[in-house]
């Protein structure tokens, strides 16, 4: 007796129907299915969906072991552009909110003595230059500006010098 169409059955089933072998492919051109059982590959009939007289067409090519593993390495590859994009954010973020870029006060400027005045240190400046070329000493410069690091002298930095003469270059 035929079932019904509304009830399923297990008749219904492709492994059922192709003897426990496993559809494992189909061409298009030649409308023949294809059937592996163990190791052994089979073609079907044209336009029979099930097998029909299926004929033996020899070994099935093998499988992979790793294929599970390759296409989780391509998965990682194709994720990879996104998740640098994510990391640079993140870490832009993090400098932007944890990280002080600069200090918030800019340095003192200095109050100078009667006599001297102030001098913005430049790049190429050092302490020696700084004093050579108003005719001080490195002593004289370091007691005319207690504190003063000379190493490194930093950009921005301003130091009491005495007043060049008109004459001075």
């Amino acid at each position: 007796m035929p079932s019904r169409p509304d009830r399923w059955s297990q008749y219904d089933e492709p492994s059922y129907r192709t003897g426990g072998m496993e559809r494992v492919g189909y061409d298009a051109d030649t409308e023949r299915y294809y059937f592996q059982e163990g190791t052994e590959l089979y073609e079907g009939e044209p336009g029979a969906e099930f097998g029909g007289q299926l004929r033996h067409v020899g070994q099935a090519p093998r499988q992979r072991a790793n294929a599970a593993a390759e296409s989780n390495k391509l998965a990682w590859r194709q994720l990879a552009p996104f998740l640098l994009i994510v990391g640079v954010v993140l870490l832009l973020f993090l400098k932007m909110f944890l990280v002080p870029s600069s200090p918030v006060n800019p340095p003192a400027t200095r109050e100078c003595p009667q006599g001297l005045v102030t001098y913005e240190v430049v790049s190429g400046d050092s302490c020696w230059s700084i004093a050579d070329g108003r005719g001080w000493t490195l002593e004289k410069l370091s007691h005319a500006n207690p504190g003063l690091s000379c190493e490194p002298l930093s950009l921005g930095t301003t130091v009491c010098v005495p007043v060049k003469t008109p004459n001075e270059s």
